[in-house]
């Protein structure tokens, strides 16, 4: 990034939040505030989705503490893999990522099935 681009940069923080690994700048990324930077990156525009989509051990093992609210059916893999699908389908991401894999298989042939 050209340096001047990297004043300007700098200059955009909107906000400084703290977290467990320390302090992080938030930064406005507008034309207005970033010299025109989003029109040029427009061409790189892409959408991610992350999921956990709870690991099966976890949802029969924790269910009685966790998940005693969620009807047991809606805890199946099955069923999870069938939303899942759809969801990630629906939205149509360009990028998916997923936590707590353990079907991976399952998934993978569905999301191919649907395209």
């Amino acid at each position: 990034m050209p340096a001047d681009r990297e004043a300007n940069f700098s200059e955009t923080a909107s906000s400084v939040s703290n977290s467990w690994y320390g302090e992080r700048n938030w930064r406005c990324m507008d034309d207005t505030d970033c010299g025109g930077l989003s029109e040029r990156a427009s061409h790189w525009q892409f959408s991610v989705m992350t999921y956990n989509i709870l690991a099966d051990n976890y949802a029969h093992h924790f269910s009685q503490w966790l998940y005693r609210d969620v009807p047991k059916f809606a805890l199946g893999w099955q069923y999870r893999k069938e939303q899942l699908v759809k969801e990630i389908v629906h939205w149509s991401p360009d990028i998916v990522l997923m936590q707590e894999v353990q079907h991976f298989s399952d998934i993978e042939g569905e999301l191919n099935n649907a395209g």
